[in-house]
């Protein structure tokens, strides 16, 4: 038995042996109060171990602090009142914890999320602007090799160039900053990877009807989850594929992936648990849990299937129309 164990099971004993000197009313109180705990935190406090690891210690250290205070005052107590307001204090404190902790995680992944894709994009905007300051050169050698009559050289030249300058600039055309530096960053990480990623973006990712705050996450999280699956793919040539079209007043957006699962039950609750994530190995599933909120924030629906090695995740999103 863990040394913990064997507190909680004198702590246990204690209250018990407690609870046997205390009026009914004060039984009955206890009772109502643990009840309605239960009964108003039960899906929140499934999340709870994935926020605490997700936040830092001095956000949420006051909190065990103070719990820490009732929960002597439970140790050390022989009074039934005394009792009776440390189990409530203990209670309520961990009800406005499970309150304002999603608040904290929001703001913080949102910090956190903004300035990591604020690097990307100005990564992504240098490297643009030092395409266009080298193509006088590159225009230099075409006409050279044209007038010295190279014209198969010429030719292989501008298409190793026109390829560039699809790889860059392909993938962002209509697409606003912030999703720009997203879309070519994931691109150079799959290239790097020998990972095949392709964008047939019917509509702008940047249409997502949603804040650009959020639309970094979705974004981001699931490009990330998808080339870590890929990662992990044991194939010679993992693909991801996003696409995204509208449908009526739906946003749809689709991102297919080679996916290989040890245990294909974990697919019934990929988004379900907070435990649960697409990758192999040791992983929080972080990811999924941004995507499902986010998903549920914009009242949207995410709907997922795994068939023949590849998971396929599909996004609609109602698209709200701005008066005026």
């Amino acid at each position: 038995m863990k040394y913990y164990l064997h507190i909680a099971l004198i702590l246990l004993v204690h209250i018990l042996s407690i609870l046997f000197l205390m009026t009914r009313v004060n039984i009955a109180i206890i009772i109502v109060v643990t009840v309605l705990f239960i009964i108003l935190t039960r899906k929140k406090m499934k999340g709870l171990p994935l926020l605490l690891a997700a936040m830092p210690g001095n956000l949420t250290g006051y909190y065990v602090a103070i719990q820490i205070i009732f929960l002597l005052g439970l140790i050390f107590s022989l009074s039934s009142a005394t009792l009776l307001i440390c189990w409530s204090g203990i209670l309520i404190v961990e009800f406005i914890r499970l309150v304002q902790l999603p608040k904290l995680f929001h703001d913080q992944n949102s910090l956190k999320s903004l300035q990591q894709e604020l690097d990307k994009v100005n990564t992504s905007f240098r490297e643009i602007r030092s395409q266009r300051h080298d193509f006088l050169k590159h225009v230099s050698v075409v006409d050279y090799l044209l007038t010295n009559e190279e014209q198969s050289e010429a030719k292989e030249y501008f298409s190793s160039l026109l390829k560039e300058y699809q790889q860059i600039n392909g993938s962002i055309k209509g697409e606003d900053g912030h999703v720009a530096g997203i879309l070519l960053e994931k691109i150079r990480i799959a290239e790097n990877n020998k990972i095949e990623l392709k964008y047939d973006l019917g509509v702008p990712l940047s249409g997502l009807p949603m804040e650009a705050v959020d639309q970094i996450k979705l974004i981001a999280n699931l490009l990330d989850n998808a080339i870590d699956a890929a990662l992990d793919f044991k194939s010679s040539s993992p693909r991801i594929t996003v696409i995204t079209h509208k449908y009526g007043g739906i946003y749809i957006l689709e991102i297919s992936n080679h996916a290989q699962f040890e245990d294909t039950k974990v697919l019934d609750n990929l988004f379900g648990k907070y435990d649960i994530s697409s990758k192999s190995g040791n992983h929080e599933g972080l990811g999924t849990f941004i995507i499902a909120n986010l998903v549920k924030k914009y009242n949207g629906k995410l709907t997922y299937q795994y068939r023949a090695s590849v998971l396929t995740i599909r996004i609609k999103l109602p698209i709200i129309v701005k008066e005026g």
